[in-house]
């Protein structure tokens, strides 16, 4: 017999799969540094990463990119509001949210590795332009909508800005070297501690492997290396639909 928690249509009620997250994470790596590389250097996942590298396009009076960059923006919050509208929706009828949003995304992944393998030799002679629009925008497509997902469906740690993980893993460090020195607290409370540093220590390695792994594959098999991030979600969706 299955004892494995089950999904919950309501929010903050459900339990995702241990390895839930830290596939999500390996998966944005993945893609944003696929992407960072291939569309010089628009970021798929990290919306301050478009707007950093947009304004010193603007600031060198060299605004080739930066229009197509700052257009991610609307884009992104788009998506997101669509995807979170969809959430509500389920959620109000009784239904969790999780495995549609899950198979929304692989198959944006897999427009964004068609658009990219039919227009790679239109992003080299445009340099960006209208190609990169259509491939950038499929990329951030995919990853607004594993952002509404990990805020709406899962909740727990970001899995495509690292920023906050790694502030939160020294914020652990420090509470476990706390413990450990001065001897306060109880055994219960070090293995929670110990407990969140391991888990938030893992998000971040897995997001470091994944951005490993899509630069190397961009820079080899060009996009169709996202196949890679399209398997993990799909073995992930498997997971959690026996799981339901």
């Amino acid at each position: 017999m299955n004892s494995a928690p089950r999904p919950s249509a309501v929010p903050g009620q459900y339990t995702p799969h241990p390895l839930a997250a830290p596939l999500l994470s390996g998966v944005a790596g993945f893609v944003d540094t696929a992407g960072f590389v291939a569309l010089y250097g628009l970021f798929t996942a990290h919306v301050t990463g478009n707007l950093v590298t947009a304004g010193a396009a603007l600031a060198r009076l060299h605004a080739a990119g930066a229009g197509e960059k700052l257009s991610m923006i609307p884009l992104f919050m788009l998506a997101v509001a669509a995807a979170v509208w969809f959430i509500r929706v389920r959620h109000a009828r009784g239904h969790a949210a999780l495995v549609p949003l899950l198979a929304m995304q692989a198959v944006a992944l897999v427009a964004f590795l068609v658009a990219g393998a039919l227009l790679t030799p239109r992003l080299r002679a445009n340099d960006g332009g209208w190609p990169l629009l259509v491939t950038g925008g499929v990329g951030v497509v995919a990853m607004a909508i594993q952002n509404a997902l990990m805020r709406e469906s899962l909740g727990g740690p970001p899995t495509t800005v690292m920023t906050g993980n790694v502030t939160q893993l020294v914020v652990e460090i420090v509470d476990w070297i706390r413990l450990r020195t001065t001897k306060k607290g109880d055994a219960s409370i070090r293995a929670q501690v110990a407990a969140r540093l391991a888990k938030t220590a893992t998000m971040l390695g897995v997001f470091v492997v994944g951005a490993a792994l899509g630069a190397f594959t961009m820079s080899t098999i060009g996009f169709f290396g996202i196949g890679a991030p399209v398997v993990a979600l799909v073995v992930l969706i498997a997971v959690e639909r026996r799981r339901t």
